[in-house]
């Protein structure tokens, strides 16, 4: 009996060994869990707060730093050792924008002891010009201005493409606008697409805002190296720039220039400029031009050539006139040239027709004084066709004028219009001015809207974002440094 007890016992001490060492591994595995868990919360709290300080370092970026950027202009505010405080932690930020209306912003953050920087992207949206193939803006907000497309049979006009005008818009006779119309006066007339009357102003873009100046990759002007036949050096990507090249620009009626002429067109690919070859470095950059800018090679058409594989796209900006009067084509497929005409500051209303600033004649853009001070031809405008007369042809390109863009496509100083044609937009800050009627008959305008900037297959540097810079909106955002917890 006594040693079944003891036998007994015996298992019974073994079994509670047994059962405390159970219970004791599960207390540790239990422990441990709960270790493990509250690490893991831990650093995940730690980088959700590093995210929220990250993201509030990106949201200040966008309303504080990104708007006071130049275009092609990068900074950087706070640093590694002297964050800007926020929730417990603290940001620095790095910030660039691109001359595409784009911006990235980078946001550093440091919460406890977790890192991270976030990288957001913005855009602008770009001005309304870029959707219509007409656009006049009439800055000046001139009671009279009307847009007028006329003519029968083949000679009427025909718009493929929205139109948009500060005033009234007619159609009459067989003319046909195969597109929405806008106007914020009346439309009158049979139009292949919407009709909006009466309609909000659209605000034309603010071209000073743009600082073409500043973020232009080439300069064209007294300071360029000239030489004695008005060329650059071929290694120079703006020998597609000719100074004077020609002289006979003055009329018998009188009509000078008073600002520096610098001619489009390429030396080195003949002497006539009717060819341009731009070079891969000179490619997808912005060339600011101080002085009128004339399309007018010996010959009567010019031609983009020797592009690159992805095409030549390029901006020139215009401190003066751009005067378009010949034919201007370019693979339709891949290449583009936009044209800006920014006043300089100084303009006026040319009312009675003769290309130049008379006593008396009203001032669209003042220095304040109720002087006009500027070139005698003026600035900001874009004439199309020589505005001492004669026939244009066939133009491929985007044209924004600051001021007005003028109709000159006629058959000798004073004569008849003559019919032309466009691939691409022709706009203005102020009125675009087209006549094609003559006594009782109608020389043919063609407008073909050129879609590529609407569907993103075609991007300009420096193309005008929405007035005052317009608002900011987010493209994307993503991790480029992850959350680390220092041991």
């Amino acid at each position: 009996m006594n040693h079944r007890h003891n036998g007994d016992r015996g298992a019974a001490i073994v079994t509670a060994v047994l059962l405390i060492l159970v219970i004791a591994a599960l207390c540790y595995a239990f422990l441990t869990n709960t270790v493990v868990l509250n690490k893991e919360h831990h650093e995940r709290t730690g980088q959700t707060r590093v995210l929220y300080v990250a993201e509030a370092g990106a949201n200040v970026g966008a309303v504080e730093i990104l708007p006071t950027l130049a275009l092609g202009e990068s900074r950087q505010v706070g640093e590694s050792g002297d964050l800007i405080a926020f929730g417990g932690g603290g940001y620095w930020l790095d910030a660039t924008s691109h001359t595409d209306g784009s911006y990235t912003l980078i946001s550093h953050a440091t919460h406890a002891r977790s890192d991270l920087a976030l990288e957001t992207k913005w855009e602008r949206a770009l001005h309304p010009i870029r959707d219509h193939a007409i656009f006049s803006g009439n800055l000046g907000g001139d009671p009279t201005h009307n847009l007028v497309f006329g003519g029968r049979r083949r000679d009427a006009d025909v718009v493929n493409g929205k139109v948009y005008a500060n005033g009234n818009i007619a159609v009459t006779g067989n003319a046909a606008i195969h597109a929405d119309v806008t106007a914020t006066g009346l439309v009158t007339g049979i139009i292949d697409g919407e009709v909006l009357q009466n309609a909000p102003k659209i605000a034309p873009p603010d071209l000073a805002a743009m600082k073409y100046h500043e973020i232009a990759d080439f300069k064209i002007d007294a300071t360029s190296a000239f030489d004695s036949n008005g060329r650059l050096p071929r290694t120079d990507p703006r020998h597609i720039f000719v100074k004077e090249f020609r002289d006979d620009l003055a009329t018998s009626s009188g009509f000078t220039f008073t600002n520096t002429n610098y001619f489009l067109g390429d030396p080195y690919e003949g002497a006539d400029l009717t060819r341009v070859s731009v070079p891969a470095e000179g490619n997808n950059k912005i060339y600011y031009v101080d002085g009128n800018l004339w399309v007018e090679p010996q010959g009567t058409e010019q031609r983009i050539i020797k592009s690159p594989p992805a095409g030549t796209v390029i901006t020139i900006v215009v401190k003066g006139n751009i005067y378009l009067c010949d034919a201007l084509k370019y693979d339709l497929q891949k290449d583009g040239i936009l044209f800006i005409a920014m006043t300089d500051g100084e303009s006026y209303n040319d009312r009675n027709g003769n290309n130049q600033y008379d006593a008396g004649e009203p001032l669209l853009h003042d220095d304040g004084d109720g002087v006009y001070e500027g070139p005698r031809e003026g600035s900001g405008n874009i004439h199309f066709g020589d505005p001492n007369g004669g026939p244009l042809g066939h133009v491929q390109s985007f044209m924004y004028a600051d001021n007005h863009f003028q109709d000159h496509v006629l058959e000798g100083t004073g004569g008849r219009p003559l019919p032309f044609d466009v691939t691409g937009f022709m706009s203005a800050g102020e009125e675009v001015r087209i006549n094609r009627d003559f006594g009782t008959g109608h020389a043919r305008m063609g407008v073909n809207f050129d879609p590529r900037i609407v569907n993103g297959s075609l991007t300009f540097p420096g193309f005008p974002v929405a007035t005052g810079r317009g608002p900011l909106r987010m493209v994307s955002w993503r991790v480029v440094g992850a959350a680390v917890e220092a041991p």
